[in-house]
């Protein structure tokens, strides 16, 4: 893992927060009727849940530098119980994230496109995702204006 030290201007943070809150926003919908006018705070505690964890990995990633999770997890726990963590959370990451791949297939052919096949979405969506990964942060808030739009 390395630290990513780009830096964006204001107004593409301001962007990507919108995104974010658009999309907590989406996830949410199911709560509307239910909670009408106080759907935000469950948005809120979402975002205030997540920050300790934004904290612990950057931690993480100052105590360790040049190391993947594995390597940290081998460090810290020795070489066969860091393995054996180490695939777990993988296998953990790789789980949520074809979870959340679907939900997002079928949000958007249930509402936008409707005679796409659900596997073009699910491939775009994962080479979108993997040319972020690859081209850092900035990029992602580069074109953020265009997601709120």
């Amino acid at each position: 893992m390395k630290i990513d030290k780009s830096k964006i201007s204001g107004v593409k943070f301001m962007f990507t927060v919108a995104c974010f809150v658009q999309s907590s926003s989406l996830l949410t919908a199911f709560l509307t009727p239910i909670l009408k006018q106080e759907s935000w705070i469950a948005v809120l505690i979402g975002a205030l849940i997540c920050i300790p964890l934004v904290c612990l990995f950057r931690t993480i990633m100052v105590m360790f530098p040049d190391k993947n999770l594995i390597q940290i997890f081998e460090d810290v726990y020795g070489t066969i119980a860091g393995k054996i963590i180490g695939v777990a959370y993988l296998w953990f990451f790789l789980t949520l994230s074809s979870l959340n791949l679907v939900d997002f297939g079928d949000f958007t052919k249930l509402t936008l496109m409707k005679r796409t096949p659900l596997i073009v979405l699910l491939i775009m969506c994962i080479i979108v995702c993997t040319i972020a990964v690859r081209n850092g942060f900035k990029l992602v808030t580069k074109y953020s204006t265009l997601f709120t739009t």
